[in-house]
């Protein structure tokens, strides 16, 4: 529990030293940020047996790569058979899969290379708005990271390369924004409903591109999309997500601040497109959430973290006030916080993360 706190207050920390520190004592802070991220990469790369999902994605890298299974599955971690999922609708996370196990044979060194990539995705991400980056990675600590990101590595990966997307979306790179984007729907699927992003892109090959993808996912995985459908939508088992009511409908007071708020925020028609699109998608999980198929609306309302965080970004940033500023950080970190304990003593997988265990000290 400590491990985890750490992780989530010392952003907020460092956003509060931002607002005093000098100009040209910038690069101490870097150097403390710098600091962080290596701590952070080594509590989620070398971790062991930690997170919901660790014997899944252990069976899944094993089987991908052809070998044979060198350890015993952890107590505890779900303990009947592993039913290997096909990646036929994420070619990326397969290839990542599969090119890590030929390549170095460990399971430890692809959870690595995975937090190497969500780590630099979502500090990225941060930047967008840079002087609020502190406070947005914390906000997207206590959940997006501890939570998703290690227990369910392939969406976490998929928002990973989302959130990349987004930054060169907003800075304008609309080319490297797309490709990322492409990556991350070939991670997992559910982040192509953000596709009316670039609708209005003016570039026809990259339209094709994604069109002929989008056809060759169809054709080559059509039984693992028909399965996603008779499971979630269809007439199969239309499986349960605990706490999905409270982590989509949380959505909501975020896009009602950004919404009302719009004119002091300063929002831009990248930004203000970047809101409409999100809001069609929490209407959608909505949707979805009170029609009993709430795995499917958990999942898909989980991408709008980014937008929540977003939204948390774009308000510090506004404000001028140095007193406020301090209240947003203190409120915010109340927020990250309570969130990751409201989270701790209402999972039914408690276990699955605590007590942290580290492959360096085993």
């Amino acid at each position: 529990m400590i491990i985890y706190s750490i992780i989530i207050i010392l952003p907020f920390v460092l956003s509060i030293l931002n607002l005093s520190i000098k100009k040209e004592e910038k690069f101490k802070l870097d150097f403390l940020w710098f600091s962080y991220l290596l701590f952070s990469l080594f509590i989620f790369g070398f971790r062991y047996q930690i997170g919901g999902d660790w014997n899944n994605y252990y069976a899944a890298f094993m089987n991908i790569a052809n070998f044979d299974f060198s350890q015993k599955m952890s107590p505890g971690f779900n303990p009947n058979k592993i039913n290997i999922n096909n990646y036929e609708d994420s070619i990326i996370f397969y290839l990542l899969n599969i090119s890590i196990g030929r390549t170095f044979n460990s399971f430890i060194v692809f959870n690595l290379i995975c937090s190497i990539i969500f780590i630099y995705s979502i500090n990225k991400f941060c930047k967008i708005l840079e002087t609020s980056k502190y406070v947005m990675y914390g906000f997207f600590a206590s959940y997006l990271s501890i939570v998703v990101h290690l227990g369910y590595v392939r969406q976490s990966i998929a928002i990973a390369f989302l959130a990349l997307s987004f930054y060169f979306y907003f800075k304008n790179k609309i080319t490297n924004s797309f490709v990322f984007f492409i990556i991350s729907t070939q991670t997992h699927i559910i982040t192509s409903i953000f596709v009316p992003l670039f609708i209005k892109l003016k570039n026809i090959y990259l339209i094709i591109l994604f069109l002929a993808l989008g056809l060759i996912l169809i054709i080559f995985a059509w039984e693992k999309i028909y399965l996603y459908y008779y499971y979630y939508l269809g007439d199969g088992i239309h499986f349960q997500s605990r706490g999905a009511f409270v982590r989509v409908l949380i959505n909501i007071p975020f896009f009602l601040v950004f919404f009302f708020l719009k004119k002091q925020l300063k929002i831009s028609k990248k930004e203000n497109l970047f809101f409409k699109i999100s809001l069609i998608v929490l209407i959608i999980s909505i949707f979805l959430l009170f029609t009993d198929k709430s795995t499917i609306a958990d999942r898909l309302a989980l991408q709008l973290i980014l937008f929540q965080g977003y939204t948390v970004g774009k308000i510090f940033s506004n404000l001028k006030i140095y007193f406020m500023k301090n209240i947003f950080i203190f409120l915010t970190l109340c927020f990250s916080y309570f969130q990751f304990i409201g989270w701790v003593f209402t999972t039914n997988f408690y276990d699955s993360w605590l007590p942290y265990k580290n492959i360096i000290f085993q």
